[in-house]
């Protein structure tokens, strides 16, 4: 597959089969497709966004948004041409998140991902993206630090809301992510697989 042959809904983001899905390859792609204004995913690899996430000063203090883009669900144009192009809502993922963005249309991508997951954050952020299904996409799985600074807190926000409830939810999930209320919640799958 190549960018000259996207698929029918054009929103097809992932690499040539022969190549290793690459984290820059996402954003270039994305940015074809959905033009400026963008949100501004962070120039790196996985595991250099983690640790920029948990490395930063209380002041400072940005919480990772791991942007889940699936090419297969009816929301995906809605999301990026309209909600994610809103003035205040890029304001909001600029001021308070670190934003990395990953397409989960192809399986092979999906599972290579899942596993960058499962080895470098948890197997319960892992888990709560391979359990996502494609009606649930896109997403934003929401990472915060945990508590004992080994599990971190998960929370999914899905790419159906509007402009404003968009806003106001990641609002929250920074608050309740980055200790701003003064306490952690920890939110990730219990063993039952629901969420809390």
């Amino acid at each position: 597959m190549t960018w000259e042959n996207l698929n029918p809904k054009g929103t097809d983001l992932a690499v040539p089969r022969s190549e290793e899905p690459t984290d820059q390859s996402f954003v270039q792609n994305y940015r074809k497709q959905y033009g400026e204004p963008s949100l501004k995913f962070f120039k790196g690899n996985l595991k250099s966004a983690y640790e920029a996430a948990c490395n930063q000063p209380d002041d400072e203090k940005k919480v990772l948004a791991l942007y889940l883009h699936h090419s297969g669900s009816v929301l995906t144009n809605t999301l990026c041409h309209q909600v994610l192009k809103n003035d205040e809502v890029l304001t909001t993922f600029n001021n308070l998140f670190i934003v990395y963005g990953w397409d989960m249309s192809n399986a092979t991508d999906a599972n290579f991902f899942h596993e960058q997951l499962r080895n470098i954050i948890s197997v319960e952020a892992a888990d709560a993206a391979k359990n996502l299904k494609v009606e649930q996409m896109p997403a934003f799985l929401i990472i915060g630090q945990g508590t004992d600074g080994r599990i971190p807190n998960i929370a999914i926000v899905h790419g159906d809301y509007d402009d404003d409830t968009l806003q106001t939810r990641l609002q929250l999930e920074y608050s309740l992510l980055s200790g701003l209320l003064g306490f952690h919640m920890i939110r990730h799958p219990c063993r039952t697989g629901r969420w809390r």
